[in-house]
């Protein structure tokens, strides 16, 4: 009875190792296989968006626009009449007075000084609109200039950060000291700043609060015009294997990660949600001069994932990447019992603590979907997963 006991369980253990061995590697193998045929079969579009170019002698041209950061079309637009040409047209900043997506997106050439005494033109993307218009020029990183316009009297501002303020006023400049720029708002409202709205720091958010309230005053005559920026949702989907199998037992992992990206702002950053789940199955060899064993026991890791940071390198054929998230852990555990040689049912256990979950590893696009392959470190083992980003 001894041994065919024995039979009967190392049976069944070899045949659920071998199940598992084959879920945490061949199916990676195939659905790798299945992910790259779905993606070179995908019928995408590229980056040209719908919307139209006014050139310098008024001619307004509908066609498509390549949608890039606003920095990157600070410049200069890539512009196409067609959709399905493969060759696309240059326009600089000098060369265009406005383009607009037709999203909403919508950009004005204005000629402002380079830091010394000549000009350049440039793009700015349209944020307010009513009795002032505000334009954002995001060609700093962190903290963008803002183009303001009264329309009623047409004094003009660019607020800067930290350096001089300048409103031009019928033909007169008025300047004001560095870092005051509340001071040269306010000089364009006419004195008229709303209630507890006096004191605000350097940011878009705050000084986009004070031009719509003060805008809310007037829009009986001037309609008042708020842009959003459009955002992106991708949905990383992944599987994966341990990047080493301990004699043993078997592993399998899932995730499936959802990330927010401001793509008019940055390519590079984004903000992400998510779920990952990580299978180990490991025998337990009875213990001497005891009836009561566990010979088999599983372990199911669930990471719930509420708020993480994703980094990626420049756009290219292989693109580099990074992510972190924080959040919670469900560790279940799982063993079947034995009472002299016989089953007698299962435990289970859970246990709940705070983990970070990491990946690093590179992607390739391919239309407008990505194939990435990543390393996941974890105490428990690392492991190296497949995925596809939709």
């Amino acid at each position: 009875m001894t041994e065919k006991f024995k039979c009967v369980m190392f049976t069944k253990v070899t045949n659920l190792k071998f199940y598992y061995f084959f879920m945490s590697n061949k199916l990676v193998i195939v659905l790798s296989l299945i992910l790259l045929h779905i993606s070179f079969n995908l019928i995408g579009q590229n980056d040209f968006l719908p919307g139209y170019i006014v050139k310098n002698n008024k001619d307004t041209i509908n066609g498509y626009i390549e949608s890039k950061t606003d920095a990157e079309l600070i410049h200069s637009i890539n512009f196409k009449k067609d959709f399905s040409e493969v060759d696309f047209k240059t326009f600089e900043s000098s060369e265009l007075s406005a383009f607009r997506f037709d999203n909403g997106r919508n950009f004005k050439r204005f000629k402002i000084a380079d830091g010394t005494q000549d000009s350049s033109y440039v793009f700015a993307k349209k944020k307010l609109g009513g009795k002032i218009d505000m334009w954002i020029l995001r060609e700093k990183r962190i903290n963008p200039d803002f183009l303001l316009r009264n329309n009623e009297n047409l004094k003009f501002a660019h607020i800067k950060k930290d350096e001089e303020q300048i409103i031009k006023e019928k033909g007169k400049n008025y300047s004001f000291d560095k870092a005051k720029y509340f001071g040269a708002i306010n000089f364009l409202l006419d004195g008229n700043i709303p209630n507890g709205l006096k004191k605000i720091r350097y940011s878009e958010r705050k000084i986009s609060k004070v031009i719509s309230k003060y805008n809310s005053y007037f829009d009986y005559y001037y309609p008042p015009f708020q842009y959003e920026e459009n955002l992106k949702f991708l949905y990383d989907i992944s599987i994966g294997a341990p990047v080493r199998n301990f004699s043993g037992q078997s592993q399998f992992r899932a995730s499936i990660l959802r990330r927010k990206m401001k793509i008019e702002r940055t390519n590079k950053f984004s903000f992400l949600v998510g779920l990952t789940y990580r299978a180990i199955i490991r025998e337990k060899k009875p213990v001497r001069n005891r009836n009561v064993v566990a010979y088999e026991k599983d372990n199911h890791i669930f990471n719930i994932i509420p708020f993480g940071v994703h980094y990626q390198g420049k756009t290219r054929l292989i693109i580099p990447y990074v992510y972190a998230g924080i959040g919670l852990c469900i560790y279940g555990s799982s063993s079947i019992i034995v009472d002299e040689f016989e089953e007698i049912g299962k435990r289970m256990n859970y246990f709940f603590f705070p983990k970070v979950t990491i990946g690093t590893g590179f992607k390739v696009k391919i239309k407008n979907r990505y194939i990435f392959t990543e390393i996941n470190p974890a105490l428990m083992g690392s492991t190296f997963s497949i995925g596809l980003s939709i």
